[in-house]
């Protein structure tokens, strides 16, 4: 071989080995390729707020960690929870620009606070893959935004602690 051709060589060897690596499961066991994601209990007075979660569930884990959706008959896996609060707060407010005495106080930012406790459930090993309790998520929204625009972004968090917490564990 000449002196050219063993550069040439050791990089193919190591692009070759590089390609035998991937991501099963995206983070999860190698056995775990179906989910079912089932509604959670909803245990706070906002309606339809377990169907959101769902949703936003179904859409985003298995593209994320590498899984199908699949009836729970039959998934690898199950993905439970409650929400147990769910709050408006306010998260900043604006100097007041006009001392005329009055209480109001200008509002620049709220918040939407969701609580909850979650878990992803191994079903052919009967084990907890991952678990949150009393873990809380927040969606900012401006003045000019309606609360719903806070309460779609603390349930995107909630997927991305999902996600996180999933991948995390492998």
């Amino acid at each position: 071989m000449t002196r050219r051709c063993v550069p040439l060589a050791a990089g193919l060897a190591i692009l070759a080995a590089a390609c035998n690596y991937g991501f099963v499961g995206g983070g999860l066991p190698s056995h775990v390729r179906t989910v079912a994601i089932l509604p959670f209990e909803n245990e706070t007075s906002q309606p339809l707020l377990e169907t959101d979660i769902q949703r936003a569930l179904q859409r985003e884990l298995p593209r994320k960690l590498g899984v199908r959706l699949a009836n729970q008959s039959v998934a690898d896996a199950v993905v439970r929870g409650a929400v147990t609060s769910y709050e408006e707060v306010v998260s900043s407010v604006r100097p007041n620009q006009n001392p005329t005495g009055s209480s109001q106080v200008p509002v620049a930012q709220r918040q939407v606070r969701v609580v909850f406790n979650a878990e992803i459930y191994d079903v052919r090993n009967d084990a907890v893959l991952w678990r949150a309790q009393g873990q809380s998520v927040l969606g900012s929204f401006g003045d000019s935004e309606n609360p719903d625009a806070g309460r779609n972004r603390a349930i995107q968090e909630l997927v991305t602690r999902f996600v996180e917490g999933a991948q995390s564990q492998w």
